[in-house]
């Protein structure tokens, strides 16, 4: 028995621990105490223990001390990454409560970051495709592409022309789709790597956008936070699905645009090897837009049945030999009519009919569900399967596809057929059953060789069959009953529509294969026959006058007749042509074979709901975090079930759905994508090495390009334009007319469009063209890529390849002037880029014109460029419109703005804000170059900085006398300070960016929002304004070319440099301007009264801040608001000179409100006054500092701190007194009181005034004898004057520390002997009632009668002409004061 026991023992040890977790779970499930358990799934067992055996291995690592070697399995960490997109605050809460071993936040942070996921044209999801996949292979007529392997080993390898290339048959087939949702908008702006998300970065239609610039009297902005996210998706016949792209845009979508994005979802999927056939979408208003687009604008005639091949395909551009058809949501279709059919009723607004003019009426469904009510208030059984929400339905289940079907399923369908049964009195064996119908059609030859089963052939035609039956039942029986005869009538509606939707393209367990596609396609087309004979009859009645006007509302509109048509003739057209290829291909993907089948479900696009129910149901349905959700391949486990919350869709309609064959997780995502990129990086590195440098910059567009368009009628001849004389010549009109503005645009992008090493450099310079390189890299039109990267390095292919793209160039600047200028036949220029892309002129231009093989003869990679150079063409025609529109029409740009600074404060900001960023993007770009001037010399970034930035001593006489604000004037020293400049090429754009800022964040943004959600809303809207980047572009273009012919060794700069550096420039101005506001926001929401805040410049101290005052009202009275007073500066009267303080190193803290409301502000312009008189200004407290400048509410511990480094502190009031020339020197400002913690508290702060230098003590003067007749004034007996004299001798020696001085203070409990002694503080003057009263005793006479008159003229002032409620003191305050002083002076009367 021992040796059994060890032999157990020994077998428990060689288990695993998943295998020792199965074994306890098989424990527990024997000893379970309950009956009919059902089985537990060894998928789901397995998956459970593989992941608590990895949640137990992390747990020993962890309490052992190896929090590092921690290891988590893709399914634990997907989840968690959930949970952290979710609520990041939720899942550090369960991490630090939960026992097991999660990631932190800070790897899903940086995570987040590396994925880089990015909407709009993005091709991050089709790059994975093939790793996802598992392909082994590449295609047998590309085999010599695959030479080319990844790390670039093969880029030396020409390509052979011998292989002809030619599309493959790609790793699967399938269809695109999409779908547009709503999600929550948000903004999000990384300010360490300035990237944003949640603004639209849509294609824009450029028809709209270039109106809007030439014609238009507002420029609108192309940036606006995203409201609406335009999703696309592949679906496989087997299946798998992916999401491709993610648009998003401000509720704007137009079909153009979905045109654009058509054609590159089609280019991403088709270079992977997901070969596209079909196009489908639901029928809103901009996708039926597109379907007429891509069919050239064609009506669909209306007595056409079965739609012909032209109405329903379109050239696939990717290999002009395929087709991709057409269809839309046959999910959304079947709820299009039964919203309209539901309106058909008596208290309806519409009345279909029939081609025999009987009414098609809901109020027959109406009347079953409510007889079915009947039976189950007594018992019975309702069969017709018809809800409530089903029957009226609301605006909310209106949405719901399940309510939808209902009415038109088989057992809604037999119950009508009960009915009308029971009033034409046909008896059970005068009815024609399911079983009788089946009877007739299995003889039928078409079925025999369908193969289909009866379960399958049963039901096809069974309902239309049996209402033709029953009109002759009731043209026999009883043909006067015209109640019957709309019953009929609907139920003969009803069938046709369920043998479309509910039994044939909806039902989900029918596959569509090669041998019954004709046996539905038959019976589709009678169904259609139908619907034809009701619309042809609808048209007919126009023509009756008993209809009148409402012909209409007597049947189907046309569109949704349109959209059924295109749905059906389209999808079975789709499985046709299928079956066709999969019959006649010589070799085919893994997942078709010669006999499969294709599946209704890629019919509609409930997929797609699907897919926003899972992001939904994560929290990720925002404009930052949807695309995370992109990438997220658990979400195929869950597409299914994630219906279960969203009831609006039937899970069933989705079909099946496969998984990949390789599971990536996210953090092997993030590698591949990384490593790809880096490899393209470094091809293109090599490309920049070893290529021929260009003599002279190579000419973008051809030079005909303006006798091109006038030969083509776009543009005016020069006859047309000038006149047949010189003397009849008519004056210039105030705008140019559109055709002069093309004239003038063509003309510009003519002179100024210089690429200064040809196409292929400023392609490869492009992020777009590069990620079209990372997502063939491998693949079979690799070769093309490979041949630019490569071939392109010698100069004279270089230039034979800058022929055809400028040829192609030309082309596109034809239609794009066409578009916008003549559009005579409402061709927008997606529409005509679209086709031109597909047709035999463009073929015929890169075949003739490209320089190589590789290049000629793969046609995939001619679509690729022709797209990048029309996305350069667009760009650089908004930037050039709006330069001529600016130049012609400036106020309009500044009209668009609001302008809230006066000029000079706009001047002065722009100035200060502006030079200041671009000096500080200097040093730091410096910074991160090692500070090697060489390396600065060369690098493009710095180069433009520094012709943005520039010093007073580089500025002309006019720009100064115009440009430059004269208070900043003073501050740099009159022309010898260090302040950095904008340059005069740059002020305007600068001008412009500063109008701006100064708007996009307002008090009230904050008050209504988050802090965080302000400031990156404010900084999206200004670095990504496409208005200010153009008009920076222009600027920056203008200053290079001049750069360039002075100096050939000037880098060259291109778009994406100049974007670089608008961002940084900007995103530091912004920093700078929000935190002002932010600031002056938290100040007035902490002030009693309204507060006139305004944001002013350095100097600027003087705001609208309180209501103005009587000439009367005293000068304490007048210094009462916040920032009121004005600062000195040397020569200013009596004012020091400008090196009084130099040598002194001061530190400022606290607020100082005498200078203005908003301490950023006060702060500045204090610095640059202290700094004017040579003093060094710092705000750390160190051992060289002189003095410490505290203001009101300083910390405590800051003032501790000085104390203890024996560091001098005075308040503003001294300081400026000092400066003023008011005391005689340092040893005159050492001489008062000492300064502690309670001297700058609200109630103890002694506030600065503007006052002249004309008492006594203040200029340094011995008191004369008369004025000691004030002392009288005060009325102090003879023990209390001579201990008045004795603390003044005391106080008045210099101690030989600061911290002796604070000794000498006066004890705490004769401050209230003092403050009686002191004079009366006013409401103005908020006075300190400690160390004020002491000083009071060191003041001269003439000093005491001058304040004594103040308080004097101050009890006289006019009642309301007090201060601004934000700083006088409360009313109950001031009724408590009043008292006292009435004491105070009968107490004397008395004396």
């Amino acid at each position: 028995m021992v040796e059994a026991a060890n032999d157990l023992v020994d077998a428990c040890e060689k288990q695993t621990i998943p295998e020792r977790l199965q074994a306890l779970i098989d424990d527990i499930v024997e000893e379970s105490p309950h009956e009919n358990n059902e089985p537990i799934s060894q998928h789901d067992a397995h998956r459970f223990v593989q992941s608590l055996a990895g949640h137990l291995k992390n747990w020993v690592k962890d309490q052992q001390g190896h929090s590092s070697a921690v290891r988590f399995d893709d399914d634990a960490f997907a989840l968690a990454f959930n949970h952290f997109l979710r609520c990041p605050a939720s899942y550090k809460q369960m991490r630090s409560d939960d026992c097991l071993v999660r990631p932190s936040e800070s790897l899903f942070k940086k995570l987040k970051k590396d994925i880089g996921v990015e909407g709009g044209q993005s091709f991050n999801t089709a790059i994975l495709q093939p790793f996802v996949r598992g392909d082994n292979g590449r295609e047998e007529d590309s085999a010599e592409a695959s030479a080319f392997m990844v790390d670039g080993a093969g880029l030396g390898v020409n390509w052979s022309v011998d292989s002809k290339w030619r599309s493959g048959c790609g790793s699967e087939w399938g269809e695109v789709a999409c779908d547009e949702a709503t999600i929550s908008q948000g903004m999000v702006t990384n300010s360490k790597n300035n990237v944003s998300r949640g603004i639209t970065n849509d294609f824009f239609e450029l028809r709209r956008v270039m109106s809007n610039i030439t014609d238009s009297d507002t420029i609108e902005s192309m940036d606006r936070p995203a409201t609406k996210v335009n999703q696309w998706w592949f679906r496989a016949t087997n299946g798998r699905m992916f999401c491709v792209m993610s648009f998003f845009n401000a509720g704007s979508l137009s079909g153009d645009v979905i045109l654009r994005q058509l054609i590159a979802v089609i280019m991403a999927c088709e270079a992977v090897g997901s070969r596209v056939f079909l196009f489908a979408c639901d029928a809103g208003g901009a996708n039926q837009g597109t379907f007429k687009s891509l069919r050239g604008n064609e009506a669909i005639p209306d007595d056409m049945v079965w739609l012909d091949d032209e109405y329903i395909r379109f050239i696939n551009p990717y290999d002009p030999s395929r087709w991709i058809y057409l269809t839309h949501c046959s999910t959304h279709n079947l709820k299009n009519m039964r919203n309209r059919v539901k309106e058909s009723k008596a208290d309806g607004s519409k009345c279909f009919l029939d081609v025999n003019g009987n009414i098609i009426t809901w109020d027959f469904v109406n009347q079953i569900y409510n007889d079915e009510q009947l039976l189950i208030d007594g018992t019975g059984t309702p069969t017709s399967g018809l809800t409530e929400k089903a029957v009226y339905p609301d605006r909310w289940s209106t949405m719901n596809a399940q309510h939808a079907k209902a009415p038109f399923a088989p057992k809604a369908l037999f119950v009508m057929l009960a009915v009308i049964h029971r009033e034409l009195n046909v008896s059970k064996d005068e009815a024609y059953r399911v079983v009788d119908h089946y009877k007739v059609i299995k003889e039928l030859e078409v079925i025999k060789n369908s193969g289909m089963n009866e379960k399958a052939a049963r039901m096809i035609g069974y309902f239309t069959t049996v209402a033709k039956r029953l009109w002759d039942l009731f043209n026999a029986r009883c043909p006067g009953n015209l109640n019957l005869a709309g019953k009929i009538a609907t139920f003969e509606f009803f069938a046709h529509t369920s043998e479309i939707y509910n039994l044939r393209l909806l039902k989900m367990d029918e596959l569509i294969t090669w041998a019954n596609i004709k046996v539905y396609k038959e019976q589709a087309k009678k169904n259609l026959t139908y619907f034809s004979d009701l619309h042809l009859a609808m048209i007919k009645r126009r023509k009756d006058k008993k209809y009148s006007a409402d012909w209409r509302m007597t049947g189907l509109p046309g569109c949704t007749f349109d959209i059924l048509r295109i749905t059906v003739s389209g999808f079975f057209g789709y499985a046709e042509y299928l079956f066709q290829l999969a019959k006649t291909s010589p070799s085919l993907p893994e997942s078709v074979n010669r006999d499969f089948a294709v599946t209704p479900a890629q019919s509609n696009t409930s997929f797609g709901e699907s897919f926003f129910s899972w992001v939904r149901a994560r929290g990720l349905d925002n404009a930052c975090s949807f695309l995370v959700a992109v990438l997220n391949t658990a979400m195929i486990d869950m597409l299914k079930n994630s219906l279960d919350h969203n009831p609006m869709y039937d899970d069933e309609d989705v079909g099946k759905v496969t998984k990949d064959a390789n599971r990536l997780g996210i953090r092997k995502i993030v590698t591949i994508l990384k490593h790809l990129r880096k490899v393209v990086a470094r091809l293109i590195g090599e490309y920049n090495e070893k290529s021929e440098p260009y003599a002279s910059p190579a000419a973008a567009f051809s030079p005909g390009a303006v006798a091109f368009a006038q030969d083509e009628g776009i543009l005016p001849s020069d006859d047309e334009a000038e006149g047949d004389e010189p003397g009849d010549e008519p004056p210039p009109p105030a705008r140019p007319t559109s055709a002069q503005m093309g004239m003038i645009i063509i003309e510009r992008i003519q002179e100024k469009r210089k690429l200064r090493n040809g196409f292929a450099s400023y392609l490869l310079e492009r992020k777009s063209f590069r990620e079209m390189i990372t997502v063939t890299m491998g693949q079979e039109i690799w070769p093309f890529f490979v041949s630019v990267l490569h071939d392109t390095r010698e100069l004279d292919v270089s230039k034979k390849f800058d022929t055809a793209c400028r040829l192609i160039m030309d082309k596109l600047l034809g239609m794009s002037l066409n578009s916008v200028l003549r559009n005579s036949r409402g061709e927008s220029y997606e529409y005509q880029l679209f086709h031109f892309l597909s047709s035999k002129e463009f073929a015929e231009i890169c075949f003739a014109n490209l320089p190589t093989d590789a290049m000629k003869y793969i046609s995939a990679g001619w679509v690729f460029l022709g797209l990048e150079l029309s996305d350069i063409l667009q760009e650089w025609l908004v930037i050039e419109a709006k330069g001529v529109r600016m130049k012609l029409d400036p106020d309009l740009f500044n009209a668009s703005r609001t302008l809230q600074l006066g000029p000079e404060e706009l001047k002065s900001e722009t100035n200060r804000f502006g030079g200041w960023a671009g000096k500080s993007c200097m040093a730091r770009r410096s910074k991160y170059l090692g500070g090697d001037a060489e390396k600065c010399s060369k690098d493009p970034q710095y180069r433009l900085l520094d012709l943005i930035v520039c010093y007073e001593k580089d500025l002309s006489e006019d720009y100064v006398a115009t440009k430059v604000e004269f208070a900043l004037y003073l501050s740099n020293y009159a022309g010898e300070g260090g302040l950095s400049f904008v340059a005069e090429p740059f002020f305007d754009a600068l001008i412009s960016i500063m109008r701006v800022v100064s708007t996009a964040v307002t008090l009230e943004d904050f008050a209504s929002n988050n802090s965080g959600d302000v400031w990156a809303k404010g900084k999206n809207l200004v670095s990504l304004s496409s208005n200010l980047l153009s008009d920076f572009s222009l600027a920056c273009k203008r200053q290079v070319d001049i750069a360039q012919e002075a100096d050939p060794t000037f880098p060259d700069i291109n778009h994406a440099v100049i974007a670089k550096v608008y961002t940084d420039v900007v995103t530091k101005i912004c920093n700078a301007r929000f935190g002002a506001v932010e600031a002056a926001y938290k100040l007035r929401a902490s002030l009693k009264g309204d507060a006139h805040l305004s944001f002013r410049g350095m100097l600027f101290a003087s705001v609208e801040g309180s209501k103005k005052k009587s000439d009367t009202d005293d000068v304490n009275e007048k210094s009462a608001s916040p920032g009121t007073i004005t600062l000195p500066f040397p020569g200013d009267r009596t004012a020091v000179g400008k090196d009084f303080l130099k040598g002194k190193r001061i530190v400022i803290c606290g607020c100082y409100e005498e200078i203005a409301e908003i301490a950023l502000i006060a702060k500045a312009e204090l610095r640059s006054c202290l700094e004017s008189f040579g003093a060094k200004v710092g705000v750390s407290l160190t051992d060289s500092t002189d003095y410490f400048l505290a203001g009101k509410g300083t910390p405590p511990a800051k003032i501790k701190k000085a104390q203890e480094k024996n560091i001098r502190i005075v308040n503003l009031n001294r300081m400026l007194r000092l400066l003023r020339g008011n005391l005689k020197d340092f040893n005159a400002m050492h001489a008062l009181h000492p300064l502690d913690k309670t001297s700058f508290t609200d109630k103890n702060y002694e506030r600065a005034v503007d006052e002249a230098a004309d008492s006594a003590e203040d200029a340094g003067v011995e008191p004369d004898a008369d004025d000691e007749e004030d002392f009288a004034t005060v009325e102090l007996d003879a023990d209390k004057v001579r201990a008045k004299a004795a603390r003044v001798a005391k106080i008045g020696a210099k101690p030989a520390t600061y911290a002796e001085a604070l000794k000498q203070t006066p004890p705490k409990r004769n401050h209230r002997r003092r403050r009686a002694l002191a004079p009366l503080t006013t409401n103005a003057q908020a006075g300190d009632r400690g160390a004020a009263a002491t000083e009071v005793r060191t003041q001269t006479p003439p000093q005491q009668q001058q304040k004594k008159k103040k308080r004097r003229g101050g009890g006289r002032k006019k009642r309301g002409a007090g201060p601004s409620p934000a700083t006088s003191p409360s009313n109950s305050d001031k009724k408590a004061k009043a008292p006292r002083k009435e004491s105070k002076k009968k107490k004397k009367e008395k004396k």
